[in-house]
């Protein structure tokens, strides 16, 4: 994720700051403006750009305000651990239709995403749900295929990525759990397509891990009725 942020800030480094970031003056005060600008931009703290995060694009600055700051936002939103929110940094980026700037500035954006949701697969769904960071994504990204299929080699790699697996028994259970109109259409159908895989899955577990092969089984029967419920 390091070497993500990295080219990011490399990419972005020539969108220069403003010397006034436009705001509303009722929301946005000259205190505001001068946190943006007390720190370098690697050395900017949560305090200096949480409220900026949160008004950019609405009330306070535009996109290319946005570009000059993203690098140190995604470095300090990207650990999931502080006071800026991923899903706010998604949806701004949906905002500023990043989808239409320049290539190696969404090729930047991507890695870092990328190297979270790499992450994320690595950890137990109890430290960072998966389920949860699907919907993130689908906020900023059209196409959910990458991640998908990045998530589909780890399960067939299930030996070296066990919580890879955990992760998509938490994230069906999630799904079957919830009403399943609600999530991104592709992840529901990227779920049943995988009913095949589970069955292979159950017959690799057996004998090397009975508590992931019962995992599977409940996973596999859960999305075994949501397919039902699905085509009715």
């Amino acid at each position: 994720m390091k070497e993500a942020v990295e080219r990011l800030y490399a990419v972005f480094a020539r969108h220069r700051l403003s010397a006034r970031i436009n705001g509303c003056p009722h929301c946005v005060t000259d205190e505001d403006q001068r946190m943006l600008r007390g720190s370098p931009l690697r050395e900017l703290g949560e305090g200096d750009l949480r409220r900026f995060v949160a008004k950019a694009l609405t009330t306070w600055g535009g996109v290319d305000d946005l570009r000059h700051f993203l690098p140190r936002i995604l470095d300090l939103a990207l650990p999931g651990d502080g006071f800026i929110d991923i899903d706010t940094v998604a949806a701004k980026l949906d905002l500023a239709r990043w989808g239409e700037w320049p290539a190696d500035e969404r090729a930047a954006v991507r890695a870092c995403f990328a190297a979270l949701w790499l992450r994320t697969l690595d950890r137990e769904p109890e430290e960072r749900p998966a389920v949860l960071l699907l919907d993130t994504l689908a906020t900023a990204f059209d196409d959910l295929a990458p991640f998908l299929d990045t998530w589909t080699e780890r399960l067939r790699n299930w030996g070296s990525h066990p919580r890879a697996l955990r992760q998509f028994a938490d994230t069906a259970g999630t799904v079957v759990a919830t009403s399943p109109t609600v999530r991104h259409p592709q992840v529901v159908m990227w779920l049943l397509d995988l009913i095949p895989l589970l069955e292979t899955l159950f017959k690799e577990l057996e004998d090397a891990d009975t508590g992931l092969a019962e995992s599977v089984l409940d996973t596999h029967d859960q999305l075994v009725l949501l397919r039902a419920a699905v085509a009715r």
